[in-house]
């Protein structure tokens, strides 16, 4: 039992509770009308609870049951977090029960007609204190607090100041957003930095990216960005831009245009070519050119810049493609969604790997040794793209969004032909560097990831490298585990290894500041060039620890070749096979005409591999997850747990229709998520539209099956369609509009 005079004592409770922005009635006004005006951005509300220990003005709370009050203070009971988020004060709800204690915060009310992307962004944490956890959920309301929707439900320990943010659908004169937390004696329910933004309706909102980043002096090989714009696109529109980086307009390349870009009334794309110039200068380092997009008149900035790298043609004798990312998947996963209340995210602890003092490494090793002049080049992964199908998002993170990412149009076929060594520059070695949070929580989508990649990269000259990465200092995970994940997906595919995270063991494991170290980073790249070339870094004359290079090769011989792994691989993950070995497996479902579609499939897959497949005594016997109690007619009698069940998200579509998780029932239940209408759109846009939301849809759902383990499996719908469009590109991933239904094809996968 916890001691009650081991808490914060309760003089200190009440300034520790809640940071409140001390900000008087007028400036309240102005945040709410127009505040942080920024190009048609502008900010409705703004709550950092600083100055005072009474709440903002506009502010007010109410008690739902107990006895507990949202009060300013800063962190957490018993130092979870520490401090708050931003300045000294957070807002913070705390009781010394067990109990039911529910209490409402509500802001002021604040008017966004005439805006859009309206958004709910801010801090939260609420540590738990084991065995007893404290929860929140978020509502917001566009009748001046009438009525109420709920936006999510935060039930899960959350110990680490962490962002959220929230689409708010609708726009009102009246809107107002409630925090509702209930205080159960954990450490508290801390919030801090709460923003509400949007965007003006009249404004359109522009992008750029480097549709084709790979520009080449060989044959004046072009590069394009394309500038797109969203939102209201009805008038015309000049876009201006600058142009930075270490190659010089009008020197090493020209552009077809000039700043600003014009578009037209509806025009929502423009290209802007960047050709090489052909000098004589004899082998060049790797030049970049950025373009930036600038401020305005009638839009606002999105993707501000992207980079074309021109590659010369005097003749690099070794040329590397690094593809890696500075950013790590966790980021979206530690943001929540509206469908939270129902299946709350894994919060996980991996932290990005950057790529970036990698390459700049393995370029000092590399241009001081004996091999010849060698071009080194950095691929960023992470791409972003709005206003898909709506307020979705699609996003590239892991090498499987990466490789499969359509955004702008047809920019994935050009990624496939630059791996194939097509663009501009035939790669001697690609160097692969996974998503953290993928490799440690979800590694089947690594290894994917691999297969696909390697399959370019084999038609062109090139030859893999996996890189090893290590677990950040707050990972959970291990050396261990990424060895055995790189090694299994290497080995599988007969690739190079290059042992990073084993060497850097090796090395002391030198840690702190960025991820890697610079040190890290020099491990990471020694253990590259001894893959390569079977010898120390410390052959080439840039000397930055010969120590470690010589440690780094040490460890690349003694496991090159060592087994590192046996059997199946056993880490518990929503893609982990079951390995159900029964000749006659028992499956249920409980969904109408997409699931009946699936049944077909499954019982022609299983007769294929001669197992027999049963499922009448079992579908629509249940509704929830305990068929026993249900008195739905579900036959008790037979033995205990059947194969599986299979079924929908449970959040964006019919609940009663979702998978099952319970091992006494089923071995498994295996979830996918729903899909959404895409059969209006054009076949490309459709085909965009299913394969941009990779990473919100599939991805998003293994997440929150991590709180089901062992049992949640994911069909990864979007990924298999993916995989199905590059072979055909020209189907659908639907059959019609009226379900809407999956394609045949997409069934049978």
């Amino acid at each position: 039992m916890k001691n009650p005079h081991s808490m914060t004592p309760p003089h200190l409770s009440l300034r520790a509770r809640f940071v409140c922005l001390p900000v008087i009635a007028a400036l309240i006004s102005a945040l709410i009308a127009f505040g942080g005006v920024a190009q048609g951005q502008v900010t409705f509300l703004d709550a950092g609870f600083e100055g005072s220990s009474s709440l903002p003005v506009g502010w007010a709370q109410s008690q739902i049951s107990g006895t507990s009050n949202w009060t300013i203070q800063g962190g957490g009971n018993g130092g979870e977090p520490a401090a708050a988020h931003g300045g000294s004060n957070n807002a913070f709800l705390f009781a010394s029960n067990t109990n039911s204690n529910q209490s409402q915060l509500v802001s002021p009310a604040f008017d966004t007609t005439g805006y859009t992307n309206i958004s709910l962004t801010f801090w939260h944490a609420q540590a738990a204190w084991s065995p007893d956890q404290d929860e929140l959920k978020v509502f917001y309301s566009s009748n001046d607090g009438s009525t109420w929707t709920q936006l999510v439900n935060y039930t899960a320990s959350v110990p680490n100041w962490t962002e959220r943010s929230l689409a708010i659908p609708v726009v009102s004169a009246n809107t107002r957003i409630k925090f509702e937390g209930n205080a159960k004696w954990g450490r508290g329910v801390c919030l801090d930095d709460i923003q509400v933004t949007g965007i003006s309706a009249t404004l359109s909102e522009v992008f750029v990216s480097a549709t084709d980043a790979e520009a080449s002096e060989v044959g004046s090989e072009p590069g394009t960005w394309t500038i797109t714009r969203s939102g209201n696109t009805t008038g015309a529109v000049n876009v201006n831009f600058t142009l930075s980086g270490n190659a010089t307009s009008g020197i090493d390349y020209n552009l077809d245009t000039t700043s600003p870009v014009s578009f037209a009334a509806g025009e929502t794309t423009k290209v802007v070519t960047l050709t090489p110039v052909d000098d004589a200068v004899g082998s060049e380092a790797e030049e970049v050119a950025t373009l930036t997009l600038g401020a305005g008149t009638g839009y606002v900035v999105g993707t501000a810049s992207d980079d074309i790298a021109i590659y010369d043609d005097e003749g690099f004798d070794v040329n590397i493609l690094i593809i890696g990312s500075t950013r790590d998947s966790g980021e979206r996963h530690n943001s929540s969604v509206w469908w939270n209340a129902q299946k709350p995210a894994y919060t996980p602890t991996s932290e990005p790997f950057s790529p970036t003092e990698i390459g700049s490494q393995l370029q000092n090793i590399m241009d001081q040794d004996s091999q010849g002049s060698t071009n080194v080049h950095v691929e960023e992964r992470y791409m972003s793209q709005s206003a898909i199908l709506g307020s979705w998002t699609a996003y590239s993170y892991n090498l499987m969004s990466w490789f499969s990412y359509p955004y702008p149009a047809d920019a994935e076929v050009a990624r496939w032909a630059n791996l194939r060594g097509e663009v501009g520059t035939e790669w001697d070695y690609v160097v692969l560097i996974g998503d953290p949070y993928t490799m440690e929580y979800t590694p089947g989508m690594y290894a994917l990831g691999v297969s696909r990649i390697a399959k370019e990269v084999a038609k062109g000259t090139g030859e893999l490298v996996l890189l090893m990465p290590w677990q950040h200092a707050s990972s959970d995970s291990s050396v261990n585990h990424y060895k055995e994940v790189v090694y299994r997906a290497a080995r599988s595919g007969g690739h190079k290894v290059a042992a990073g995270a084993l060497a850097w063991q090796d090395c002391g494991s030198p840690a702190g500041g960025s991820h890697p170290t610079t040190a890290g980073a020099y491990i990471a790249a020694s253990s590259i060039y001894s893959s390569i070339y079977n010898q120390s870094a410390a052959a080439s004359n840039y000397s930055y620890s010969d120590a470690n290079a010589n440690t780094t090769f040490n460890t690349h011989t003694t496991n090159n070749s060592a087994p590192h792994y046996s059997g199946l691989m056993s880490f518990q993950s929503p893609y982990l096979m079951v390995d159900d070995k029964r000749r006659e497996v028992h499956f249920s479902e409980t969904g109408t005409s997409t699931e009946q579609g699936f049944k077909g499939k499954i019982k022609s897959a299983m007769t294929r591999s001669m197992v027999s497949a049963v499922d009448s005594p079992y579908n629509d016997k249940y509704d929830t997850n305990d068929p026993g109690s249900e008195a739905l007619g579900w036959p008790t009698s037979n033995p205990m747990p059947i194969g599986f069940n299979y079924g929908r998200d449970g959040f964006s579509s019919e609940a009663v229709k979702k998978y099952m998780v319970n091992p006494a029932y089923w071995q498994a239940g295996f979830g996918y998520y729903y899909q959404q209408n895409t059969w209006p759109q054009t076949a490309e846009a459709a085909n965009d539209i299913h394969i941009g939301l990779m990473h919100m849809h599939d991805n998003d759902l293994a997440n929150r099956m991590l709180n089901e383990a062992p049992s949640a499996r994911n069909i990864p719908v979007r990924t298999m369609w993916a995989q199905i469009h590059k072979l055909y590109p020209t189907l659908r991933p639907q059959r019609d509009g009226s379900g809407p239904h999956l394609s045949y094809n997409l069934d049978e996968a």
